[in-house]
């Protein structure tokens, strides 16, 4: 009997031997994982895994450069000091960023990259690609870029972004259709641009180049302007790189008081709307303090730069009496007192102020 007992006991205590050999190994084996991850993510990646990136991302159409790369369980792959190269002009910066991560987990196939972020990205967009190497000094310069993306198949859909635009703050959401070809990244040839394939510095060609030189022009001048808080804007994209004729992009603003010109603006605010070639304003409503505030609704056509719509409220009308911008009103006795006002406009040419 005492003999069964021992036996019993000792393989109890056999298997508390092997229960704390498997927890301590089980231990050990997380710890080491857990310094290989550090390990990796404070140190970079070796230079032969740096260039399998890199080439990575340019068999899917970037010409990109990293400084190097690191790698861990929790944070994926991140990729310092990123930049890359215009397509068209290649010693030209087109997009750097501070860092970029990719997802784990690794596919068998290698990197997945359905989802990455960018921190401290800068984006410049010719206005004027068709003019060539001149084209390059007037861009849109978007900074401080911080986004969430992810891969759809061939469209990337943006679930955060923020980023400044000339002292505007903007936050960004919606998708980009059509931006991979076969696994490349827009390679593909699209409607309004000859044919030719789409670069990111070449899908502003579907604006027409007078819509783009005044949109830049009075870019400058705002950016004159000094404004009281941040200007922010909200917007939705649905941009189809294929055919941006049929895009779609959804902006809510509220701009704080400026002065723009000779006007004092107390502040902007409303929705707008971009598609089938026109701006649409819905309701947006511009407080101008002691001089008045108006309600304007209407399209602003992006080919022929001429806008219809009406425009309503409370105006101080000898204010603007003898502005460039209001030619019309010349030759008009105006009362010098503020006065409720509705102008319906068949249509009047932003350029050309007929």
């Amino acid at each position: 009997m005492a003999t069964e007992n021992g036996a019993v006991k000792e393989k109890r205590k056999l298997r508390h031997v092997k229960k704390r050999i498997f927890f301590y190994s089980l231990m050990g084996l997380v710890l080491a994982l857990l310094v290989f991850d550090l390990y990796c993510e404070i140190y970079t990646l070796p230079s032969s895994i740096e260039r399998a990136i890199q080439r990575k991302l340019q068999e899917k159409g970037l010409i990109i450069t990293i400084k190097n790369a690191r790698a861990g369980i929790f944070h994926g792959v991140v990729l310092d000091d990123v930049t890359i190269m215009d397509p068209t002009f290649t010693d030209r910066k087109m997009f750097t960023a501070e860092s970029i991560r990719f997802s784990l987990p690794l596919r068998l196939k290698g990197l997945s990259m359905e989802k990455f972020s960018i921190h401290g990205g800068n984006l410049n967009i010719p206005l004027f690609p068709e003019t060539g190497e001149e084209g390059l000094h007037d861009v849109l310069n978007f900074q401080n870029i911080e986004a969430n993306i992810e891969r759809k198949g061939n469209s990337l859909e943006i679930l955060y972004a923020t980023t400044l635009l000339n002292g505007f703050l903007l936050n960004v959401s919606g998708e980009l259709r059509d931006v991979f070809s076969e696994g490349s990244f827009i390679s593909q040839s699209a409607e309004g641009l000859d044919q030719k394939d789409i670069a990111p510095s070449s899908s502003v060609s579907a604006i027409p180049m007078n819509t783009r030189a005044f949109f830049m022009n009075e870019l400058r001048n705002v950016k004159r302007s000094t404004f009281s808080k941040m200007p922010l804007l909200q917007v939705h994209l649905n941009l189809n790189m294929k055919e941006l004729s049929k895009s779609m992009v959804d902006c809510k603003l509220k701009i704080p008081s400026f002065k723009f010109r000779d006007y004092s603006v107390e502040e902007i605010g409303g929705m707008l709307s971009l598609k089938d070639k026109s701006l649409h304003l819905d309701n947006l409503i511009a407080n101008l303090g002691k001089t008045g505030q108006v309600k304007v609704g209407g399209e602003l056509d992006l080919q022929s730069m001429t806008f219809k719509g009406i425009i309503n409220g409370k105006l101080l009308l000898n204010k603007f009496q003898l502005s460039e911008e209001f030619p019309a009103m010349k030759n008009i006795s105006i009362p010098d007192k503020m006065s409720d006002i509705e102008i319906i406009i068949g249509s009047f040419s932003i350029l050309t102020y007929n």
